[in-house]
Formats: C-alpha cells, sequence, structure tokens
C-alpha cells in the first residue's frame, strides 16, 4: 500500500527545490545568510493546509500553510528553504509514515 501511495505521489508531483541557510562574513565583517543548494529537482505534490491535514498528522495548533509529499526521503532541517512552482516556503516540521522510508511528509510555511 505505501508503494502504492508513493506512486501516487510521483504521478501528481512536480518538481522542488531545496536550499540551507549559511551565514557567511560580509566584506566589512558582518554576517548575512546565503542559500546554498541542497536538493534539486526533486518529486512532490503540495496541497494547501486543511482541517483534514490537521486531523490526519495531529498537527493542530502547529505553524504551517501547505503540505508537501515528497517522494524521496530528504535530510531536512527545520528553516531550510523549498521552492515549488515559483513559490518559496520554510520547512516547519516533517514525517516519514510508519518510518518505512516509502516518501516524507513536509510541512511548509509560505514565505511571501
Amino acid at each position: 500500500m505505501l508503494t502504492g501511495a508513493k506512486s501516487l505521489i510521483r504521478e501528481a508531483s512536480q518538481s522542488f527545490d531545496v536550499e540551507r541557510a549559511s551565514v557567511i562574513q560580509d566584506e566589512v565583517g558582518g554576517k548575512e545568510r546565503q542559500w546554498v543548494p541542497s536538493y534539486s529537482d526533486q518529486a512532490g505534490w503540495m496541497q494547501p493546509r486543511t482541517s483534514k491535514t490537521e486531523i490526519t498528522f495531529g498537527t493542530r495548533g502547529f505553524d504551517y500553510s501547505h503540505v508537501l509529499y515528497s517522494v524521496d526521503v530528504l535530510e531536512l532541517i527545520e528553516g531550510d528553504r523549498i521552492t515549488y512552482s515559483g513559490r518559496s516556503f520554510l520547512c516547519t516540521g516533517f514525517l516519514v509514515p510508519c518510518e518505512l522510508d516509502e516518501y516524507q511528509i513536509i510541512f511548509l510555511k509560505e514565505q511571501k
């Protein structure tokens, strides 16, 4: 069944990229954040947050605006930036259903 879920995600997916923030020192000694690519052209399917996703994942009160279902399990950290369909999101959490490494659910907050 999980393989079927992974197959459905792949069929409905669009590509997304992941970047991680790195703090570097600028020319005058100050610090600035630079985004460094972590993953590119990953397959995933996104949907906005709904009351159904809150109930399904037990995430009521958790800060996110969208859920991204990734075909692959990625090594993410909270605060990673994800670009999907030209829109920018920050990762606020993630989980792997049943810990079987079949696919990954990523919780995102849209950046405007």
